[in-house]
């Protein structure tokens, strides 16, 4: 996911440079023409919708970029809250020895009411207090 914001965003940057140059550029290119068809009393109705075609684009141009901006930051940001903080998070957890023969060197039993860990020898737990008698 913070790939394709990032990826997303860059080639949203890009277009939306290219689109806002291009735009501006010719933008003057056709202000200039009209100006000078006007100074000749030309006709400038396509002058004129070509120049509001221009803005357009230089518009949405311009909101590209700013939209591949924050995606490139989103996509940045969330790639190292991803790798700082839910990475190590998501790592598993060591699970507790379960084979009979780590319980034998250490001597150790279950609690049957909490489930947790004693020494084999105690007889009651150290937890939750139940007591034990010699068979279980």
């Amino acid at each position: 996911m913070r790939t394709r914001y990032l990826v997303g965003g860059v080639i949203l940057l890009i277009l939306g440079i290219l689109m806002w140059s291009s735009g501006v550029s010719l933008g003057n290119e056709t202000l200039a023409e009209l100006t000078e068809a006007q100074l000749y009393g030309e006709d400038t109705e396509d002058l004129e919708i070509a120049l509001i075609a221009w803005q357009i684009i230089t518009i949405i141009g311009f909101i590209l970029f700013i939209v591949g901006l924050i995606l490139t930051i989103t996509g940045a940001v969330l790639k190292e809250i991803l790798t700082q903080v839910v990475q190590p998070a998501l790592q598993p957890l060591p699970q507790p020895p379960t084979s009979l023969s780590h319980m034998q060197e250490k001597r150790l039993r279950f609690c049957t009411n909490c489930g947790r860990e004693i020494p084999f020898e105690a007889n009651y737990c150290l937890y939750c207090g139940k007591k034990f008698t010699e068979t279980s």
